[in-house]
């Protein structure tokens, strides 16, 4: 009900108790727990216009059920139209506009609180935000965090037992 720039930002601030506190990092934490998936006919209808086609030219079958659902997407289990199975990741529809109406509202509100000066100041709002800004549009962007996990991938190869799944690029 909060939305999702708030419960990202409360997300970031669970791991910062030296900022908010140890109670109130605890309570945060709850804001980690998974989250109901949107409707599959929105996400269908989502996904059909990121993709530009109709999704029966890539997918054989997509399950309705989500596998995984976050404040910025959800996962769903799909198998390609040439057989492979493969997780998809979705964005939450309209989140990027709800991220940059929050993003505009923290950044005004941190500016009020850095010009009281005092502790406020010390903590150095403005810059907690604006580092919380370019870390969710890295976030937000799937191909970085395709590259991010293609990279971790050849990384964990040594590692037994760690498995990244592949990127399908295509």
């Amino acid at each position: 009900a909060i939305g999702p720039a708030a419960i990202k930002f409360g997300q970031t601030l669970a791991t910062r108790p030296d900022i908010v506190g140890e109670h109130a990092a605890h309570d945060l934490m709850r804001l980690q727990d998974a989250l109901p998936p949107i409707p599959f006919p929105i996400v269908r209808n989502a996904m059909r216009a990121s993709l530009g086609k109709p999704l029966e030219e890539m997918f054989a079958s997509i399950d309705e059920v989500a596998v995984g659902a976050a404040s910025i997407a959800q996962v769903h289990r799909a198998v390609t139209t040439d057989g492979r199975d493969v997780a998809v990741k979705v964005i939450r529809p309209g989140v990027e506009e709800e991220f940059a109406r929050a993003i505009d509202t923290y950044e005004w509100a941190a500016a009020q609180l850095e010009s009281m000066g005092g502790e406020l100041a010390r903590l150095r709002p403005r810059l907690v935000i604006a580092t919380f800004k370019r870390w969710t549009a890295r976030e937000l962007d799937m191909r970085r965090e395709a590259a991010s996990a293609s990279e971790l991938k050849d990384a964990m190869e040594a590692e037994p037992g760690f498995i990244v799944p592949k990127i399908d690029w295509a």
